[in-house]
C-alpha cells in the first residue's frame, strides 16, 4: 500500500466517524483513477448516491478547485462543499 492510499484510507475512516456522530450513512471506497472528479461521480452514479460531500480549498483565481467544479457540473445528485472560511485563506495569502 502506497504512503498516498495508506492516508485516504485514514480520511475514509474519518469520514465515517463523522457521519456516525451524524446518523448518516457514509458509503466509502479507494477508487484508482487518472481523473478524481469523474471517478467521484462515476461512484456516485453507479451507487445512486444522494449526496456527494467534497473537501475543496478555495483557489485565487476561481471559487473552488478543477475537481470541485468538475464535480458539481458532472454529478446527478447533490453535491456539498466543505471549504475552509473566507478569512482563513486570507490569512494564508497575508503571511
Amino acid at each position: 500500500m502506497t504512503e498516498e492510499e495508506a492516508a485516504a484510507r485514514r480520511l475514509l475512516e474519518r469520514a465515517i466517524t463523522i457521519g456516525d456522530t451524524y446518523g448518516i450513512g457514509v458509503t466509502q471506497r479507494l477508487v484508482r483513477a487518472r481523473e478524481a472528479a469523474i471517478a467521484i461521480v462515476d461512484e456516485a452514479s453507479a451507487r445512486n448516491t444522494e449526496l456527494i460531500v467534497l473537501g475543496t480549498s478555495r483557489k485565487r483565481t476561481r471559487p473552488f478547485g478543477r475537481t470541485a467544479e468538475a464535480v458539481l457540473k458532472a454529478a446527478r445528485c447533490r453535491v456539498m462543499l466543505i471549504a475552509p472560511p473566507a478569512d482563513a485563506f486570507q490569512a494564508r495569502i497575508a503571511v
